[in-house]
């Protein structure tokens, strides 16, 4: 298999309202909302919340999703600073899954603050971190249906371009490397599942399975890829888990696609199965009795993190 995705010919979508301007060519509208752009801007938003009634989270994941515990599989154990602890990654996990947010805990949480951090995480270089990275651009991701309510439409749309733009970083990328399906695989299928209205967005699905059977095509490489960052692994596997659970809601809309076409999907589910067992495996070698990472520390706020999402109800493990 080439190593080579197919360039992506549309990215980041907004309306197909925009043209001849230089935000056309990423779909981003311009500053002005009192536009007709206004209105194409709440049947947007109409739309998406619609979809995530009929397939949001809580529908894909189940008891998983209850308060944002399927997006914080792994990551509640990891050292996410230099950002504010667990508190960026629990707001938006909890927004993702239209979970309350009203716990004073999160009542001196700056909205702008926590995108100015996402554009630091965004950019942040370093081999050591674009796991860590990945996987909370997944849930910034995830949040961006739940965002409506928080954010303005400038800023909303800048969410967005900050997500694709950091996707497009590693489409060009080593195939086996965890980072490669965490951003380009799960990105793809959550923008492309959650923000389906989008047509930019729907289209990201197709190129995200071709991302996943580049990934998955020597399950010795990316297993191997993976295991060389052991503190990370279930971070991997979160992943694989939250895309096999989105690949069961993005069939619906393979509904009427050559038979070929099908039956390469499921050879796809297949696969992406064993590399699933293979990874539970590793896991579970590398946790302590009690369920917490071995590579993390046995005390603090970090080991009980892990413990609470996952091995409880409904936990990764």
């Amino acid at each position: 298999m080439s190593d080579q995705l197919p360039p992506m010919t549309d990215t980041i979508e907004g309306p197909e309202m925009i043209e001849n301007s230089d935000a056309a060519e990423r779909d981003i509208p311009a500053s002005d909302v009192s536009s007709p752009m206004l209105t194409q801007w709440t049947t947007l938003r109409k739309q998406v919340l619609q979809r995530q009634r009929e397939l949001g989270p809580k529908a894909i994941f189940g008891a998983a999703a209850k308060s944002g515990g399927v997006y914080r599989w792994g990551l509640d154990l990891a050292n996410l600073q230099p950002f504010d602890g667990g508190l960026f990654i629990e707001f938006l996990s909890r927004v993702a899954t239209n979970s309350a947010v009203n716990s004073p805990r999160f009542n001196d949480l700056d909205i702008q603050q926590l995108l100015a951090d996402i554009n630091d995480l965004a950019a942040m270089q370093g081999d050591e971190w674009t796991i860590k990275q990945s996987a909370m651009m997944v849930v910034a991701a995830a949040s961006l249906p739940g965002l409506f309510k928080h954010l303005d439409e400038a800023s909303w749309w800048g969410l967005l371009g900050t997500i694709q733009e950091f996707r497009e970083t590693w489409l060009d990328q080593d195939g086996a490397h965890p980072a490669f399906q965490i951003a380009v695989v799960e990105i793809g299928l959550t923008l492309s599942v959650f923000l389906e209205p989008l047509p930019s967005c729907r289209r990201m699905g197709e190129h995200a399975l071709q991302a996943l059977a580049r990934f998955i095509d020597q399950t010795e490489d990316c297993v191997g890829a993976a295991l060389e960052y052991p503190g990370d692994v279930r971070l991997l596997l979160a992943s694989l888990i939250r895309c096999q659970r989105l690949l069961d809601a993005f069939a619906d809309q393979l509904h009427g696609q050559k038979k070929r076409q099908q039956k390469r999907f499921e050879k796809l589910l297949v696969k992406l199965a064993e590399v699933g067992r293979e990874l539970t495996v590793w896991t579970l070698a590398l946790s302590r009795g009690e369920g917490s990472n071995a590579w993390t520390a046995t005390t603090g706020s970090h080991a009980n993190g892990s413990r609470r999402v996952d091995i409880g109800a409904g936990g990764l493990l």
